[in-house]
C-alpha cells in the first residue's frame, strides 16, 4: 500500500526546534484552557453522585483494600474491573475531600494530557506539524468532550484514551528500534501500558485495530515494513508476545473482578442484526453532532427502532456504510484522513451494544472515536491549504488561516457555554427535558424547578403537563408537592392522591402522602431523582 505524494500523506520536516515544539505546546494549553475555564466551578452531579458523593470507600487510603471488592460499590459492581478509574477517585476522597473543584481539575488536565499525547502521536508518524497541531486543537476545544471532562464520574474515557495514545506510541517506537534488546523493551513497555488503559475501561482494545490502520499510512513506519518480510515480522515479534500476555492478564483480571453487573441487551431487542442498525442510525446523530455541535445532551434519547420497517434504520446504515467505504479507499491510498475515519469506526465499535443508549446523555463513548474525526477534519482542511499552496493562492491562504481561528473561538464559545449547563443536576436536567414537547418531560420541568424552590415556573410546567396528559401521575404529585410548600394542604391532597391513584407501587408517590399527612414541607426525596428521567 505504497501512500500518495498527497499533501496529508507526505513527510516534512520535524518541528525545527524544541522551542518550535514549545510553542505548539502552549498554544494547546491555551486553547484548553480557554474553553474550560469556567468547568471547575461546577458541582458534583449525574455520575459524580454514585462513583464519588456516595462511595464512603474513597473518603480515606483505609478504604483501599476495598477497591476489588463488590463492597466498594455494591451498586455497581462493574467499577471493580476498573480500578485504575477507582484508584484516581481516591484522590478526589483522601487527598481532595471529595471536592469537584479539584476533581474537575484532574479531568481537565488528564484532558489536555491526551491532547498532547495525540499532537505527539501524529507529529512524529506524519511528520506534519500543522497538521497534528490542528487535530489536537479540535479535539481538545471541540464542545462534544464536555460530558467526559465536566462530569468526573466518567473519567474512564481520558484515562482509558491518554495509555492507549502512549501505548501507541510505545508500540511504533518499538517498531523501529535499531536494536532488538530496544524493540523488546519498547514493546513491552507499550504492552504494559496498554494492560493499564484496559483496566481504565476496555474500550481500548480497539488499539488492536487502530495500531496498523495509522502506522501503515505513515510515512516512516509503512515505509519500515515494507516490503514485507520474515525479518519484518521479527519487529513485530515482541509486540504481539507482549500484546497478547497483556490481553490474558487483562481478560483474567476481568472475569475474576467482573461481579455479574447487568448486561445491556442488543438496541431493538431483537438480536445483533437490529441492534447494529440502530447504531447505525445513531451513528448519523453523532455526525451531525460532530459537524454542528448544538443541542448537546438534549436530543440523544429517541425510541429505539423495533421493526425492521422503520426507513431510518436503513438510511442510518446508507450513511455509515459510506463512510467506511470512504474511509477504507482513502487508506488504501496512504491518506491520513482515510486512517482518522476508520479510526472514528473502530473506537466506536466497543459500543455498538450500548448505543443507542437508553440513557439521556452519551457523548462520553464519542470521545475515543472524537480523536479520529478531528485528525480526519484537520486533514482534509490541510490538503485544501495545500492545494491553494501549490496554485500560489496568498489571498486564500488568509482567509483559510481566518477561518481556522474563527472555528476554534466558535468551538471554545460553545464548550464554555455547555460547561455552564454542567454546573448542577438541576440546570443540566432542565437543559434536556426542555426539548421534551410532552407531558413528561413539562412534568420532569416542574420537578426540577421545584427542587430549586422556583414554585411559580414548577407550577406552570405541571399544569401544561396535565393540560397534554392528565393522567399523569408524576405531574400530580410535583404539582401537589407545589401547594404542599406553599402551605395549601387543601388543594394538595386531590392531586397527591390521584398520583398514588395511578401509579401505587411509586415510592416518591407514597413517600409525598405521607408527608401530606404529616403536614410537612416537600423533601428532596419526595419530589425527583433529578439524574433519571421521571417517566416510566
Amino acid at each position: 500500500m505504497a501512500p500518495d505524494p498527497n499533501p496529508a500523506a507526505t513527510p516534512q520536516p520535524a518541528l525545527a526546534s524544541a522551542w518550535a515544539r514549545w510553542r505548539l505546546h502552549a498554544a494547546l494549553i491555551a486553547l484548553t484552557l480557554a474553553a474550560y475555564a469556567n468547568a471547575p466551578l461546577g458541582r458534583y452531579c449525574y455520575d459524580d453522585v454514585t462513583v464519588i458523593c456516595e462511595r464512603r470507600a474513597i473518603e480515606s487510603w483505609a478504604g483501599l483494600p476495598k477497591l476489588v471488592s463488590r463492597e466498594y460499590s455494591p451498586a455497581f459492581g462493574e467499577l471493580s474491573y476498573r480500578p485504575l478509574v477507582s484508584l484516581s477517585y481516591f484522590l478526589d476522597g483522601a487527598v481532595f475531600g471529595k471536592s469537584p473543584f479539584y476533581s474537575r481539575w484532574i479531568n481537565i488536565v488528564l484532558h489536555l494530557a491526551v491532547g498532547l499525547a495525540l499532537f505527539g502521536l501524529w507529529n512524529e508518524l506524519f511528520g506534519r506539524p500543522w497538521l497534528s497541531f490542528l487535530a489536537a486543537a479540535f479535539f481538545l476545544v471541540h464542545p462534544i468532550t464536555t460530558e467526559a471532562v465536566d462530569c468526573a464520574g466518567f473519567r474512564e474515557e481520558l484515562l482509558s484514551t491518554l495509555l492507549m495514545v502512549w501505548s501507541l506510541r510505545l508500540f511504533w517506537r518499538g517498531l523501529l528500534a535499531p536494536s532488538s534488546s530496544g524493540r523488546w523493551l519498547r514493546s513491552l513497555s507499550a504492552a504494559a501500558v496498554w494492560l493499564l488503559a484496559l483496566l481504565a475501561k476496555e474500550s481500548a482494545l480497539s488499539a488492536v485495530a487502530l495500531a496498523p490502520t495509522v502506522f501503515l499510512v505513515s510515512p516512516a513506519v509503512g515505509g519500515a515494513l515494507r516490503p514485507w518480510d520474515r525479518s519484518k515480522a521479527k519487529r513485530l515479534a515482541p509486540a504481539v508476545l507482549g500484546f497478547a500476555a497483556a490481553f490474558a492478564v487483562w481478560l483474567w483480571l476481568y472475569l475474576a473482578f467482573s461481579h455479574g453487573g447487568a448486561k445491556p441487551s442488543w438496541p431493538g431487542g431483537r438480536g445483533p442484526l437490529l441492534g447494529v442498525l440502530n447504531f447505525c442510525r445513531t451513528f448519523v446523530l453523532y455526525l451531525r453532532l460532530w459537524a454542528l455541535p448544538v443541542g448537546l445532551s438534549v436530543g440523544h434519547c429517541f425510541e429505539v427502532s423495533g421493526s425492521y420497517g422503520d426507513w431510518r434504520l436503513w438510511a442510518g446504515a446508507a450513511v455509515a456504510a459510506l463512510f467506511a467505504a470512504g474511509s477504507a479507499l482513502a487508506f488504501v491510498r496512504g491518506r491520513i484522513a482515510g486512517a482518522g475515519g476508520l479510526w472514528v469506526c473502530f473506537a466506536l465499535a466497543p459500543v455498538a451494544q450500548l448505543i443507542p443508549t437508553p440513557e439521556l446523555l452519551a457523548e462520553r463513548f464519542l470521545y475515543m472515536p472524537h480523536a479520529g474525526m478531528a485528525l480526519l477534519f484537520a486533514a482534509l482542511l490541510c490538503s485544501v491549504r495545500t492545494a491553494w499552496e501549490r496554485k500560489g493562492h496568498p489571498g486564500r491562504l488568509r482567509v483559510w488561516k481566518g477561518a481556522i481561528a474563527a472555528l476554534i473561538a466558535v468551538l471554545i464559545a460553545l464548550t464554555s457555554a455547555r460547561n455552564r449547563d454542567w454546573r448542577d443536576d438541576a440546570t443540566l436536567n432542565i437543559r434536556r427535558y426542555e426539548q421534551w414537547n410532552n407531558a413528561v418531560g413539562r412534568a420532569a420541568l416542574g420537578a426540577l424547578h421545584l427542587s430549586r424552590n422556583e414554585l411559580d415556573k414548577a407550577r406552570s410546567y405541571c399544569l401544561e403537563a396535565l393540560a397534554m396528559d392528565a393522567d399523569l401521575a408524576d405531574a400530580h404529585r410535583v404539582l401537589g408537592l407545589i401547594y404542599l410548600q406553599e402551605g395549601r394542604a387543601d388543594l394538595a391532597r386531590p392531586h397527591i392522591e390521584r398520583a398514588v391513584e395511578l401509579d401505587p407501587g411509586k415510592a416518591e408517590n407514597r413517600g409525598a402522602l405521607e408527608r401530606l399527612n404529616q403536614s410537612a414541607p416537600a423533601g428532596p426525596e419526595d419530589i425527583v431523582d433529578c439524574r433519571l428521567p421521571i417517566g416510566d
